[in-house]
């Protein structure tokens, strides 16, 4: 439990002369212990779907180098028709395979997350009611259910919604990355300069919005229980 005052982050637990704890990423993923199966299959079906939004624009590459043949023959007309209605035909199959596979994700994802937030109420609630009479005189009860509620479901999109978002980004980049150098590994080459400035930027952004989502968790406890106190 923390709060901000003078701008800074304190443990409503032990009194504001204790700086708030880090808690690892690993104990967050603890609660989604008992959804392994659901998140593995989320997993795999996410990587199909992103699998599938990559080829989709190479056979559609396809498709447009068959349609700029020269084309001279009757034979090889007949024959780029053919090529052209199987790449079409390929292209509607993954389009349907990953259409399946992005629900059966959503789902799965969604599912899990619900589970990881009713099981991280479930412990907190569990350990606030076992506190001393002397926490509740420093805590304001509005805090407590702004931390109980808000938080709580920021945590289980951490440790599921974003967590596969972040998935996603890392298997679509390395399989976009294996068709770049498989098709000009040169031109790959060259793009990939502009990653470290591009990485550097979105650390420190990322910091700043980590930041922001403190003070603004923060600020929202501290309003809950100012309108607790004046209803």
């Amino acid at each position: 439990m923390m709060h901000v005052e003078n701008g800074l982050q304190s443990d409503l637990e032990h009194g504001d002369a204790v700086p708030a704890a880090n808690v690892g990423f690993g104990r967050v993923l603890a609660l989604a212990k008992p959804d392994t199966g659901k998140l593995i299959l989320a997993t795999v079906a996410l990587l199909i779907a992103s699998t599938s939004s990559i080829l989709i624009p190479k056979f559609g590459g396809k498709v447009i180098d068959i349609v700029s043949r020269d084309i001279q023959t009757p034979q090889q007309k007949d024959e780029a028709w053919d090529e052209v209605k199987n790449t079409i035909l390929y292209i509607f199959l993954i389009v349907i395979v990953a259409s399946i596979c992005t629900a059966l994700q959503a789902w799965l994802f969604s599912s899990a997350s619900e589970r990881v937030v009713a099981r991280l109420r479930n412990n907190l609630f569990s350990h606030l009611i076992h506190q001393e009479i002397a926490f509740f005189d420093i805590t304001r009860t509005g805090e407590l259910l702004s931390r109980l509620s808000e938080d709580t479901q920021i945590i289980k999109n951490a440790a599921t919604t974003n967590l596969s978002e972040a998935l996603r980004s890392l298997s679509t980049s390395v399989i976009g990355l294996a068709f770049m150098f498989a098709t000009s590994w040169k031109l790959t080459l060259l793009s990939l300069v502009i990653v470290p400035a591009i990485f550097i930027a979105i650390h420190q952004f990322g910091r700043f919005l980590r930041e922001l989502s403190h003070n603004t968790q923060s600020a929202a406890a501290v309003a809950a229980s100012i309108a607790e106190v004046c209803w």
